[in-house]
């Protein structure tokens, strides 16, 4: 009995794990995507984009 119950905590903290990581890069690719649709969407010219990338891609953490 005591051996079924590690099981099921090995289990339940792998897939938790599991969900973690999978949630963490949907986000990453929605953030990728849409700061991609903003560049192509309403940036004609180069330097427009790289006033873009300097403004948001350049910040360092607070």
């Amino acid at each position: 009995m005591d051996a079924l119950f590690h099981n099921s905590q090995t289990l339940f903290l792998i897939g938790g794990g599991v969900v973690m990581i999978v949630l963490i890069a949907l986000t990453m690719r929605s953030i990728i995507r849409r700061d991609r649709a903003m560049v192509n969407k309403s940036m004609d010219e180069p330097h427009e984009i790289a006033a873009y990338h300097d403004r948001w891609r350049g910040q360092k953490p607070a």
